[in-house]
C-alpha cells in the first residue's frame, strides 16, 4: 500500500482507533499514521484478553469514538498452556467481526506480540502456541489482508 503525501481538502480525515491490551500504550506513532489525515486514537486495557475486552471500559470508549479502522491488539495475556491455537485465532476472528458489526470499521489483527516473559508458561510454550495462532489467522482472514504480522 502507498500513501500520498498529499490530500485534497475535502477528503474526510480517517479515525483510528488502536484497541487492545497495555502494549497499546507503547506503541509508537510511525508513518503512515502520523500523516494528516488520520485521527488516532489509544484504547489500551492492561490484562485485557479476548474474553474480557467487551467488558472492560476501553472498548465501550472505543465504541462511542466511531472510528473508521480498528488495529487490534490482543492474545498475549490469554496464551497459557491450555491454548488450542485453531480455537483461539477463531475466536480473534470473531472479536473482530463483532466490532466491524458494531462499528462498520475495518478491523485488522495485529499479530500477537512476542514476550520476553510471560506468564504460567515457558517462553519456548508461549512462543509456539503465538506463532500458530499467527500463522492460523493469516490463513483464515480473506483477501482484504484484515491480519497485520
Amino acid at each position: 500500500m502507498q500513501f500520498s503525501t498529499s490530500q485534497a481538502s475535502s477528503d474526510p480525515v480517517k479515525k483510528v482507533g488502536i484497541l487492545g491490551h497495555s502494549y497499546v500504550r507503547r506503541l509508537p506513532f510511525t508513518s503512515p499514521l502520523q500523516l494528516p489525515w488520520f485521527e488516532v486514537r489509544k484504547f489500551d486495557s492492561p490484562g485485557a484478553k479476548v474474553s474480557n475486552i467487551t467488558q472492560r471500559s476501553e472498548w465501550m470508549r472505543c465504541m462511542e469514538y466511531r472510528p473508521d479502522i480498528v488495529l487490534l491488539v490482543l492474545g498475549g495475556n490469554d496464551i497459557n498452556v491450555d491454548t488450542k491455537p485453531y480455537e483461539f485465532s477463531h475466536k480473534i476472528k470473531d472479536l473482530a467481526l463483532l466490532i466491524e458489526e458494531l462499528t462498520g470499521a475495518d478491523c485488522l489483527i495485529l499479530s500477537i506480540e512476542p514476550r520476553l516473559q510471560p506468564r504460567d508458561i515457558s517462553l519456548g510454550q508461549y512462543n509456539t502456541i503465538t506463532r500458530s495462532v499467527n500463522r492460523l489467522l493469516g490463513r483464515m482472514l480473506d483477501s482484504k489482508s484484515r491480519f497485520r504480522g
